[in-house]
Formats: C-alpha cells, sequence, structure tokens
C-alpha cells in the first residue's frame, strides 16, 4: 500500500512559494474518504475527486508558512564585533520544510508519507516559466534578482556609492565561493551556507566596505561568482558616484531586496479637516458655532530617476508590485542602521518618460501619515 504521486513538487529545486503549484496523488490501499496535509504544524483537510484522486494547490499554503515574518528586513550587520564580516544568513525568505501526507481511507485505516521541499518567498511569473526565465533552474548557486536579460547567467544591478547595499545569494549547500572582478582580474573568497545569503558590498560607511577587498569601480564592474573554478554566474554592477536623494529599498519578485537612489524628489502634502462637531455654548458665550476637530494630513513623496539604462527599467518596474517598500533615513557615509529604514507605501502609478534618447523613471511613495493634534469630544 502507498501513497502514489502523478503530479509532484520538485524536490531537487527551490520552489516559488506564491506561485500556483500543486500535486495531484492517490492511494492504492482501499476507498480513500480524505487526506490531511501538514507543514509546521498548519494542517489543510481535501476530498478525493470520484475517480479516488486528490488534487491540491499549495500558494495559500506555503505563502503563509513563508509570511511569518512580514516581509520585514532585520539583517543588522555586526560593525562594532565583525567588521570584515560581509555575509549574513537570512532565513526570512528561504525555509525547509517537511510535507506530511495522510490519507485515510473508508475503514479508518490510514497512510502516511512525508516529503521535503524548499521554498522561496519568490513568485515567477508564466511568460518567464515559459522562456526559461526561472531562477531556481540555476540549482546551486543563484542571485536573488529578478532577470533583465535572456541569459539566467547573467543579474544587473545598480551601487550607489556610500549607500547601505547587498545582494542575496542562494546556495544549495554550504560552500566557498570566488568573487572575480573582471575588470581589475582580483578575486577574493566568500563563504556562504545552505540558503539565503546577504553580501554586503556596502555597510553606507565610509571606511568599512567590501572594496576593501575587492575593489569595484565606477561605471559597469562584471563580478564572477565561481564554484570549483567553474562561473556560477555573473553580476554586472553599475557603480555610481556618492549623491544626495531619496535611498529606497524593496522586496523584488524574486522574495529579497533591490536598492535604488532617487536624485530628485518633490513632496506634495494633501490635508482634509475632521468633522466638527457642534458648539453648545450660549452665543454670548462663543466664538462660533462649530468647533474644529483638527486635520488629517497626508504626504507624498515623487521620485524621480534620471538616464535610466534599460536594465534598470525592468528593475524598477519591480516596485511597483512590491509587498515591501523602504526609504533610508539615514546620510550617505553613515554605518547601516536597521532603525533608519522607514515603511512606505507605493501609490498606484509610475510614469515612465523618454526624452531625448533617455530615460526618466518617476514614481510616487505615500509616506507614513502624519500624527496630528486633534481635540476630542
Amino acid at each position: 500500500m502507498a501513497i502514489l504521486f502523478t503530479n509532484q513538487l520538485t524536490q531537487d529545486r527551490f520552489i516559488h512559494a506564491f506561485n500556483d503549484f500543486g500535486v495531484v496523488f492517490n492511494a492504492d490501499g482501499g476507498t480513500p474518504i480524505k487526506a490531511d496535509i501538514e507543514i509546521d504544524g498548519i494542517i489543510v483537510t481535501i476530498t478525493p475527486n470520484p475517480e479516488g484522486k486528490f488534487r491540491y494547490n499549495f500558494k495559500k499554503l506555503f505563502s503563509q508558512v513563508l509570511s511569518v515574518s512580514g516581509f520585514n528586513d532585520n539583517i543588522q550587520p555586526d560593525l562594532d564585533n565583525n567588521p570584515n564580516q560581509y555575509v549574513y544568513t537570512d532565513n526570512s525568505g528561504f525555509k525547509e520544510v517537511t510535507a506530511i501526507y495522510t490519507v485515510t481511507y473508508d475503514n479508518e485505516n490510514t497512510e502516511t508519507v512525508n516529503i521535503d521541499y524548499m521554498l522561496m518567498r519568490s513568485v515567477l511569473q508564466i511568460e518567464d516559466l515559459k522562456r526559461g526565465m526561472d531562477n531556481s533552474l540555476n540549482s546551486e548557486l543563484a542571485l536573488m534578482l529578478p532577470f533583465t536579460t535572456r541569459s539566467i547567467k547573467n543579474y544587473w544591478a545598480s551601487y550607489f556609492q556610500g549607500y547601505p547595499f547587498d545582494v542575496s545569494i542562494w546556495s544549495d549547500d554550504a560552500r566557498t565561493v570566488t568573487v572575480k572582478n573582471t575588470k581589475s582580474q582580483l578575486s577574493t573568497t566568500i563563504n556562504v551556507v545552505k540558503g539565503i545569503n546577504r553580501f554586503f558590498i556596502s555597510f553606507g560607511s565610509s571606511n568599512l566596505s567590501f572594496d576593501n577587498v575587492l575593489p569595484t569601480y565606477n561605471g559597469l564592474n562584471e563580478l564572477e561568482f565561481t564554484i570549483d573554478g567553474v562561473v556560477a554566474f555573473t553580476l554586472h554592477l553599475m557603480k555610481y558616484e556618492i549623491g544626495c536623494g531619496e535611498y529606497i529599498k524593496w522586496l523584488n519578485s524574486s522574495g529579497h531586496w533591490s536598492y535604488f537612489l532617487f536624485y530628485n524628489t518633490r513632496t506634495q502634502r494633501q490635508s482634509r479637516p475632521f468633522e466638527p462637531i457642534t458648539n453648545l455654548s450660549f452665543i454670548d458665550d462663543s466664538n462660533s458655532n462649530l468647533i474644529s476637530q483638527g486635520v488629517e494630513v497626508n504626504d507624498g513623496l515623487d521620485l524621480l530617476a534620471g538616464n535610466v539604462q534599460n536594465f534598470e527599467k525592468v528593475l524598477l518596474n519591480d516596485i511597483m508590485a512590491s509587498a515591501k517598500v523602504y526609504r533610508y533615513l539615514g546620510d550617505n557615509y553613515q554605518d547601516i542602521d536597521t532603525s533608519k529604514w522607514i515603511e512606505e507605501q507605493m501609490d498606484a502609478t509610475r510614469q515612465l518618460i523618454f526624452q531625448n534618447k533617455r530615460y526618466f523613471w518617476e514614481v510616487e511613495l505615500q509616506l507614513n501619515k502624519n500624527q496630528v493634534q486633534t481635540i476630542t469630544p
């Protein structure tokens, strides 16, 4: 007797937890009446179709398991005690789970099988799946960034000098990875564990940076990540000189973090008065027949990026679907501090402007609602 799967999830690669992936199975030990699927103490009960087969879509259950952290980024590099540590484990966006399948027959006998899955806090579009642009295909080592070209071995990102910046590396095992800047032909090694490894290229500090170990240069850098002499992928890193503006971090479609500095900003404010209350005082003892309770104030922030590169258009487009957006309150060349990131909300609009053969990208943030003085009746 056994539980037999006619459609099963992959166990060799990570699974995009926010997609509609499912299983189809049956059991040959009698007439099944129900099946329980348990992950992390969460139990889902399903019933078979008339042919005795069970079908289950894991999207809701997987997303529930990976939403425990609220998509918050709580990684704080320890610059005081470990100033030369550039890689930190992040357990919030990846999890290994065991699914316990239990089939119950009409005679009350049961059949059980345990299957292990690797879940990533990511989402894959059908178009990308059809094109083979699936990050999980980089089963040994991958960067958790959206693809901007038709190659799954090449990633692109923008790095703004003087601001905290990291890339998230997926590894299917603990290993040593060689990182080489082809521009200088210099290389070094980093150690990663199985799961997600936050590789901090910059802490925002004026004197602590991975540039001290492996220099990067203004303009395009090609960083090759190699396992046992074989290049696993290349990070095309566009480094910009230090500048001022609004520095934004958001949860990308690969389930981890992207960054961008918007040099040009414009603030806007909208206010709306609360409903006034009636003044019950006598007319000769008051200044108005209504008493104001104060106003509600909402601020917005328009962000404009000029001279946007083609790959940056793809990365910035990802921000519109992000479930978590942070704005950095620290100054440039200031040591990274988790408390300096404030969560904001994206507006539902964006504008891509093409002018003089250059792209300009505009997005709007709805800032945290202002705290105001109000009269409590």
